[in-house]
């Protein structure tokens, strides 16, 4: 699957997660059409480093503002595809992965998504 421009731009940012927040440590990811799906640690901040503590919900909120910002910057600059109301979903689905097999089916099924694009339903190309 071919990256849009707006992907890589979403996929820049995500990989630059860490550098805003340094307790956050990337795991395997990948930016879809319609959707990201990707493993985040969230280390603990030790009471010396002066960092504020990181939630999952701090970490995605800055991304999907990050992101709107600068898919919105293209729309007047180089005309992508203007959105309505929000670029991205209010929430997110997450889920805590407790053990090495959760963490390797969740690995798996990242790096197997993009596969099934062709049947997804909310592939305006879609293939039945």
């Amino acid at each position: 699957m071919h990256l849009s421009s707006a992907g890589l731009m979403a996929q820049d940012a995500w990989r630059g997660l860490p550098q805003v927040f340094p307790q956050v440590r990337l795991d395997t990811h990948v930016v879809m059409p319609n959707h990201v799906h990707g493993i985040l640690c969230l280390q603990p901040a030790s009471p010396d480093s002066g960092m504020a503590p990181c939630s999952l919900g701090r970490v995605l909120g800055w991304w999907k503002s990050r992101t709107t910002a600068l898919y919105a910057k293209k729309v007047h600059a180089a005309g992508w595809r203007r959105f309505r109301r929000r670029l991205w979903q209010r929430g997110f689905y997450d889920r805590v992965l407790r053990d090495r097999e959760e963490h390797a089916r969740a690995h798996a099924y990242i790096l197997r998504n993009p596969t099934s694009w062709h049947v997804d339903p909310n592939n305006p190309e879609r293939r039945a």
